[in-house]
């Protein structure tokens, strides 16, 4: 047995809808168009879709041939990657480098983000760690210069859960200093 909408009065044709909507996430005016195309084509076959693409100028040999010269000058700014290229081509008359010799600076970064091109590429480096404490806990010696500080935390205790206030003393050292010589 095959449903038919349009024999429907009015009022259900509304609930028809208004139950599509609510369990599809289909808005109502794209119903009204699939209803629209059911009428005039007889089924919801999705139309054919071409979508514009520009043409690919590099291939995946020219980026693997950037990840080469990346490696071989350790991953230099992109415009002097781009003056080694040209050198190459012009000078030495290399011609895997053809394609990739007129490439803009924004592009030769696109194409070094290609997974291709990030998977042959040999600079990287993790981080190094600092030599230099970040913080120490001693008392300074000021040597009775100025500019010295001495910094102490005081914390009152937590009450039903909450935290208690901290209190933040700083006091020039100079002056303690002095303070206790007299």
């Amino acid at each position: 047995m095959q449903f038919r909408f349009r024999k429907c009065s009015k009022k259900e044709k509304g609930l028809i809808r208004e139950f599509i909507v609510k369990f599809t996430s289909i808005s109502t005016s794209q119903l009204t168009r699939l209803i629209q195309e059911y009428y005039k084509r007889g089924t919801l076959k999705p139309k054919e879709f071409k979508r514009n693409c520009f043409e690919r100028i590099y291939t995946k040999g020219d980026v693997e041939l950037l990840a080469r010269v990346d490696n071989a000058h350790s991953k230099p700014a992109g415009q002097s990657v781009i003056k080694i290229m040209q050198d190459d081509y012009a000078l030495s008359g290399k011609l895997e480098y053809e394609r990739l010799k007129d490439i803009s600076v924004g592009h030769l970064y696109r194409l070094r983000d290609v997974p291709r091109c990030r998977e042959n590429d040999l600079a990287f480096s993790k981080t190094k760690p600092t030599n230099e404490n970040i913080c120490e806990r001693r008392k300074p010696e000021p040597g009775g210069k100025t500019g010295y500080l001495c910094v102490d935390t005081v914390h009152q205790c937590d009450l039903d859960g909450e935290k208690g206030v901290y209190h933040i003393n700083i006091v020039g050292m100079v002056t303690v200093m002095s303070q206790y010589i007299l």
